[in-house]
Order: C-alpha cells, then sequence, then structure tokens
C-alpha cells in the first residue's frame, strides 16, 4: 500500500505532509499541537487513545511539519468503524481531532490533509467519512448533516417523581457480564437505520471507566428483583455542559431511577438538568413527558466521497426494499445525481445487475432524481425525505413518476450510531 505509517510528501520547500509512525518523538509534537489547539482537557485522552485503544494499528495521524521550527503545525486522525446501514456491514471512518496552529491558518492546511485522508480512505476501502465537528467549516470539504448525533433537554429536578423505585438497583457492570450488554444492544439498536457494529474491545475501551468525562463514560446496569433488565452508560456531553446517555430499552420505573440518580449527583449544580439523550429513546421521551424542554440538537457530518462505491455496498438493502414493494419486478434504469456526478442503476426483476456512474452536470430532465451536492446524502441515508429536501434547496428535482419508488428506495428511517473514540 502506498499511504501507509511513514509515509511522507513534501509540499515546498518549507512544509511537509506525513503520515505518523506511531514513534515516541512524534507523538509529543502531535499531543503539543492538539492541547493548544483544543485546550488541555484532550492530553489524557489522545494519549490513551493513541497509546491503548484496541484500533490504534488502525489508526492515521496525519500531519503537516514546518520544517524550519520542526513543529507540527496542522494534523488530522482517521479512526475505523464498522456501522450497520440495513442489512449490511459497511466500512466508514471518523475524521477526528482536526487542528492547525493560530498563525498557520488560512493556508488551506486542512484541504492537503483531506485529500491525503480520503486517499487512505480509497486505498483501505473505507466508504463514508464523518466527523463530529464545528459548525459550518466541514461543508468546504464536501460534509453535510446526515445522521442525528446529539439531542439536549432541560429538565428541572423539581419535575422528576420522589417515589422510591425499591424494586431496582443501579450497579455498575462488570467485564464477565457483557453478554448481557451485547443482547440488550443488539435489541435496541437493531430497529435503526444505522448503527455501531458491537466491538467488545472498543466498547471496553469507551465504557469501562471508573471517571466521566466529554471524552470517558461508564457502564451500569438496572437491576430488577436482583436480575440486570437494562443498562445505560453515563458521561458528560460533547461541551462538557450536559449529562450524556445511551441506554438499552427502558420502563417508565427504570427512566426514573436513573432521573433520581443523576438528580443526586448533579446536587443543584445548576437551576435545570442538562440531558443529552435521543430524542427518540425511551429516557429523552420520559423526561419530555414529565416537564423537560429540547432545547438543541445536533448531528454527524457525513461525506460519501464515492457513490459508486456506497451503492455497490448497499445494494442489497436497496433489493429487499424493492422486494418488499410493489416495485418487485422491477426492470427499469434509475439515475441518481447530485448535479456533479450521475449513478445508473440498473434493475431487472428486482436485482440490481449493474451499477455505473458519468461525470458532469446531468442533461436536464434525464435523471429521477437531482439533488445537488452533499445534500443527497440526506436522502440517501434516510435523514429527510425528498420533500423536505424540496422545501430547503428548491433545485433538488424529481419525476413526477418517479417519486413512488424513490421513496421505497430511500424511505426516512432513524439511525443511532456512536462512537467509539
Amino acid at each position: 500500500m502506498e499511504f501507509k505509517k511513514g509515509y511522507s510528501r513534501q509540499i515546498d520547500e518549507q512544509f511537509i505532509l506525513r503520515i505518523s509512525k506511531q514513534g515516541s518523538e512524534e507523538f509529543k509534537k502531535l499531543l503539543e499541537l492538539n492541547v493548544t489547539v483544543h485546550g488541555e482537557a484532550v492530553r489524557d485522552y489522545i494519549t490513551k487513545i493513541y497509546n491503548e485503544h484496541p484500533k490504534k494499528d488502525q489508526l492515521f495521524w496525519l500531519y503537516i511539519e514546518d520544517q524550519k521550527t520542526q513543529k507540527i503545525v496542522s494534523s488530522i486522525s482517521l479512526m475505523p468503524y464498522e456501522w450497520h446501514f440495513g442489512n449490511v456491514i459497511i466500512p466508514i471512518c471518523e475524521m477526528g481531532f482536526v487542528g492547525s496552529l493560530q498563525e498557520y491558518r488560512g493556508k488551506g492546511f486542512i484541504s492537503k490533509l483531506n485529500v491525503l485522508y480520503e486517499q487512505v480512505m480509497e486505498e483501505r476501502g473505507y466508504v463514508v467519512s464523518v466527523i463530529r465537528g464545528i459548525q459550518f467549516f466541514y461543508r468546504k470539504l464536501g460534509y453535510e448533516f446526515a445522521i442525528p448525533l446529539d439531542h439536549r433537554i432541560l429538565l428541572s429536578p423539581s419535575k422528576i417523581p420522589r417515589k422510591k423505585q425499591d424494586n431496582l438497583k443501579i450497579r455498575r457492570v462488570s467485564h464477565h457480564e457483557l453478554d448481557k450488554v451485547v443482547k440488550m444492544y443488539n435489541e435496541t439498536y437493531g430497529n435503526y437505520f444505522i448503527w455501531t457494529v458491537f466491538d467488545l474491545d472498543s466498547y471496553i475501551f469507551r465504557y469501562f471507566n471508573q471517571e466521566f468525562n466529554d471524552f470517558l463514560a461508564d457502564l451500569y446496569f438496572i437491576e430488577e428483583n436482583g436480575q440486570p433488565v437494562s443498562y445505560f452508560t453515563f458521561g458528560k456531553s460533547y461541551d462538557n455542559l450536559g449529562y450524556e446517555f445511551k441506554t438499552s430499552k427502558l420502563s417508565d420505573q427504570q427512566c426514573v431511577k436513573i432521573l433520581q440518580c443523576v438528580e443526586e449527583y448533579h446536587k443543584g449544580a445548576s437551576a435545570e438538568i442538562d440531558l443529552s439523550i435521543r430524542e427518540e429513546t425511551d429516557l429523552a421521551n420520559y423526561a419530555i413527558q414529565i416537564g423537560g424542554k429540547p432545547y438543541n440538537s445536533y448531528g454527524w457530518q457525513v461525506k460519501i466521497p464515492d457513490l459508486k462505491l456506497f451503492f455497490e455496498k448497499i445494494k442489497i438493502t436497496l433489493e429487499e426494499r424493492i422486494n418488499n414493494s410493489d416495485f418487485r419486478a422491477l426492470n427499469q434504469t434509475f439515475y441518481i445525481s447530485n448535479y456533479e456526478n450521475t449513478v445508473e442503476l440498473i434493475f431487472k426483476e428486482g436485482k440490481i445487475t449493474e451499477i455505473d456512474t458519468r461525470e458532469g452536470y446531468p442533461e436536464v430532465g434525464a435523471c429521477d432524481v437531482a439533488i445537488p451536492g452533499a445534500f443527497l446524502f440526506k436522502l440517501l441515508l434516510g435523514d429527510r425525505t425528498f420533500d423536505e429536501l424540496k422545501f430547503i434547496v428548491p433545485d433538488a428535482m424529481v419525476k413526477r413518476e418517479s417519486k413512488g419508488l424513490i421513496s421505497t428506495l430511500f424511505p426516512k428511517e432513524p439511525s443511532f450510531p456512536e462512537s467509539y473514540y
């Protein structure tokens, strides 16, 4: 492989582009850059990821070095996952720890690093890239908000029921009990379109911690009459303002038990408790039911660099959707475009027999559906219907006779992938 650890390329006489070799001296420079850009809070966690993460050999740290000062001045990382997309599993990656020193910004270094990042993606077969990044900046790299990530609810402690839940007990999960967590995890997340493949070692790294912050979380069981019946993770939100939860399915009584424990931990630190919980989960629904007020939301920013590869990977999911619809015997060539590239899907008897792409602006009226740029990802990933996109993107176009087929191929569906980093 060309783009392996230790790769380097001269940008000009002063700057060189590199992929980290996992050396200690190199890491010190990477760490100092990230602490300078992101704050002292990341020091211990980046050190932990770099040295201890179970997938550290698959992580890539890409950076630009100023050869005059011997300082690393800009860097990003590539962190691998496997995510379920319907009934298929797709290798994806997350762009993380992005930053440049203040005096080196505006030189296009992140764009140069992104080119190398996508070359590594292509070489290793990663189909989708995601990022939990700041607002707007990553649009210039071709990203769009397309998967929910963070929903926030403010809840007054006075709204939490006072009745004791004596039949319920909360305790930490031990390593030998993870088989129960896996079962509950799959039962809960399997109802979503996109969700993270359970990786045991990565899960332990992320959720088995005796302390928590916006990087680390802990894992608990709720026991009923001495038997584990549900689990939840407890940590801090990315901005360190709220308490973040990932949960299995919960009853109202179990929700009360969790909220009572949060209130006890919170101890009046502020007038309202800030909860970071996905809005369609049992805990979020209950918090809203008793008076919680949703006030903010955020999302994974997503890029699909190679649309043909993406369609090849989700082919089985698309065929299953067709098979379960009135289009099961479909014989048609279907065209979908982002106005820069057009994907051609050839269906015969409901099966996709060929996938091809064409570059360039499509002929007017030639496509079944055309949605500009990265907005197309919102349709492909089930985030928005065509009509919802048309409302905010006037140049989204569809053939009237193709609307039913588009709704069948790309239904709006909830997704809930989580991070192991």
